[in-house]
């Protein structure tokens, strides 16, 4: 199946409508269409609900590390991960104040959004999933002891009923369902994601390299994910954003750091995130389930998003299976320790790095020291990339 091609929904909204599914998933991103699959393979009935048209593109770093790499080779996806146009991702080098950094990466691969979720549905659509594109749910709230969950199309009301329904629409989610202990919320000074696909840039961006760019008011990271694309993604403080555009925003980071410009970054069409930092206090609720970047997230650097979402999708399934079979209150709590367990370590170490990023005399000694001892910096770079077993 070319991933070029628009994968549409396997099923009518009323035929949905009129099934009581065992999941309902909803974001066909990485997480969710790695839990649908899963579940589906277990032989449950799983409905997964997207917004967007596909294929899509999506704010994001488009690098799977060793770790992502791994985690869908474990699930049977390697082949169809290298059936698709990728770049072996081989450095890792960042810029700050004129200096710079060049660390080695093994086994992680740059790869366009677009073309990875893509596969990921047709993935999922082929062991069995239903999928229903393009619908805008919301999840609605939980009756006690109820049997089944609800969630309702936007614009037309149709509720739609599963046993389980796991959240995987990423930092757009649904901000609140139920009570606090499951609201989102967001870093104070979270910053803000940027995302463009660059067709004009100087061959000096070459495959294989995470460029990062380091200033005061953010960071931007570019790798190429085919031989004419190069993919930007930038997290930029919200107040740089109130006074000039994405395009001048991330021109000056790049200035700032030395970097060569970009003159698509003016007339591009730049993507936007909500506040990227932010966090739930319990990853559930009532036959529900928060996975991948809805569960929380920190900003990263090398892949580790994308790892963390294979994670959270891989290891749901077995929560989610569980819950189907006979739901107690404990799963929240369980789950929710599952959650940071799979990805609290490396976050922790991603929190760190971006606290640190944000003090521009402290971003230059650590290049400084970095560069005269590598040995520290391919030692963090290991422990990001670093396998969990699911």
């Amino acid at each position: 199946m070319s991933m070029s091609m628009a994968i549409r929904s396997t099923i009518e909204l009323s035929e949905a409508a009129a099934t009581d599914w065992d999941a309902i998933v909803i974001g066909a991103g990485l997480a969710g269409s790695v839990a649908a699959r899963g579940l589906a393979q277990q032989g449950r009935s799983v409905l997964l609900v997207e917004r967007a048209t596909f294929p899509r593109d999506k704010v994001c770093g488009a690098c799977l590390n060793q770790d992502a790499v791994a985690g869908l080779e474990a699930i049977g996806l390697g082949d169809e991960l290298r059936r698709l146009e990728t770049q072996p991702l081989e450095r890792f080098q960042m810029h700050a104040r004129g200096r710079s950094l060049c660390l080695p990466l093994t086994g992680g691969v740059a790869v366009s959004r677009r073309s990875l979720d893509s596969m990921l549905v047709a993935a999922a659509i082929a062991s069995g999933v239903r999928f229903l594109s393009p619908v805008t749910v919301r999840v609605g709230a939980a009756a006690a002891e109820a049997p089944l969950r609800t969630v309702e199309t936007l614009d037309s009301k149709t509720p739609l009923r599963g046993q389980t329904v796991i959240v995987a629409s990423g930092l757009a989610s649904q901000k609140r369902i139920d009570d606090e202990r499951s609201e989102s919320v967001a870093d104070q000074h979270s910053r803000i994601g940027l995302g463009l696909q660059c067709r004009s840039f100087p061959a000096s961006f070459s495959s294989g390299t995470i460029y990062m760019a380091v200033a005061d008011q953010g960071y931007v990271g570019l790798a190429r994910t085919s031989a004419d694309v190069l993919n930007i993604a930038a997290a930029v403080d919200r107040q740089a954003l109130r006074s000039c555009s994405p395009g001048q925003a991330c021109q000056e980071i790049l200035q700032a750091a030395g970097i060569t410009e970009l003159p698509d970054l003016h007339t591009g069409d730049w993507r936007g995130t909500s506040p990227l930092t932010r966090q739930r206090p319990q990853a559930g609720s009532h036959r529900l389930f928060f996975v991948g970047d809805a569960s929380g997230y920190i900003e990263p650097f090398t892949g580790e998003g994308m790892a963390w979402a294979v994670r959270g999708g891989r290891a749901v399934v077995a929560a989610a299976d569980r819950a189907i079979d006979g739901w107690n209150g404990d799963m929240i709590a369980q789950w929710t320790q599952t959650t940071r367990q799979l990805v609290g370590g490396h976050q922790r170490w991603c929190r760190m790095l971006a606290k640190g990023l944000r003090y521009p005399a402290l971003t230059g000694s650590m290049v400084r020291i970095v560069s005269k001892f590598p040995s520290l910096g391919r030692a963090v770079v290991r422990q990001l990339n670093q396998e969990v077993a699911v």
